[in-house]
């Protein structure tokens, strides 16, 4: 998603990555921002399977809906966090004012992203609802999101 965005702006909008996550791949994108979202990808289904441990028996489409319900919240909640205090990217980058907000297609893009990916992964091994390490993906995705939660709050 992200390459093909930054050659031709489809699904997620006009966006320009900065040199803030580090070197380009192809000279276009970074490769931290596919991380970034494959990390909140799978830490979504692993939260989802942490609130609720019968998810693990819900029909695939139901859990790919609510990880995907989270990586929309993640991205609702880190997106002006990302672009206007740390410019890991930039929305509108040709024109001098941008408008507030990224262009609404860019979180149906990701909702999207995420859902068909959690619905093409296979069912979650037992080791992961009920063990030892269950809590490390909710505390990447509880940390990312109390980053972002903090900045719009003194903002």
């Amino acid at each position: 998603v992200c390459g093909v965005n930054a050659v031709t702006h489809l699904p997620l909008g006009p966006l320009a990555y900065t040199e803030v996550l580090g070197r380009r791949l192809f000279g276009t994108f970074p490769i931290a921002a596919p991380l970034l979202w494959f990390t909140v990808i799978l830490c979504s289904r692993a939260t989802l399977l942490l609130l609720f441990p019968r998810a693990a028996q819900w029909p695939r489409w139901q859990a790919a809906l609510g990880s995907a319900f989270l990586v929309l919240l993640t991205g609702l909640n880190l997106e002006l966090f990302a672009w206007k205090l740390r410019a890991w990217w930039l929305w509108y980058p040709a024109q001098i004012e941008s408008p507030a907000w990224p262009p609404p297609q860019n979180f149906a893009a990701w909702f999207a992203v995420a859902f068909v990916a959690v619905l093409a992964l296979r069912p979650a091994p037992r080791a992961i609802v009920s063990g030892g390490n269950r809590f490390k993906p909710a505390v990447i995705l509880g940390l990312l999101n109390l980053a972002a939660l903090a900045f719009h709050a003194v903002r």
